[in-house]
């Protein structure tokens, strides 16, 4: 699965700073110079179904969505567009441990009684009013 995740991030781009009003045929038409294109997405707003201001676009190759990256800074409806790589969240992925698993909750997981044991000054820690 994660293979496949890494995969799908390579062929696709984030575009930023779209015009509420551009359409998926628009950006078709911009990107198409860079080669085959298999989806564009534009996410929207679930309760007012607004455009959010952004699309990604998956495409056939890795070749063409590097392609991609070049048509940054163009003109889109009288905004200047970024394009990014996609990037994709990995579920269980640790990013400060830099492996698959879960994250430990540490210090901040603990009950008061934990906290106040592992500091070795129970009654400093908390006020008898915290108790």
């Amino acid at each position: 699965k994660v293979n496949c995740l890494i995969r799908c991030c390579c062929c696709c781009r984030y575009v930023g700073n779209m015009h509420p009003n551009a359409s998926k045929d628009q950006l078709q038409q911009l990107f198409n110079s860079c080669g085959c294109i298999c989806r564009v997405t534009i996410p929207r707003n679930p309760e007012t179904q607004q455009p959010l201001g952004h699309a990604y676009i998956e495409f056939s190759s890795a070749a063409a969505a590097q392609a991609a990256v070049k048509l940054s800074k163009q003109q889109l409806q009288g905004r200047q567009i970024s394009v990014h790589p996609k990037q994709t969240n990995i579920q269980g992925y640790d990013v400060f441990q830099g492996h698959v698993g879960f994250r430990r909750r540490g210090k901040r997981g603990m009950g008061r009684e934990e906290m106040g044991n592992t500091l070795g000054r129970q009654d400093a820690a908390f006020p008898e009013w915290g108790r």
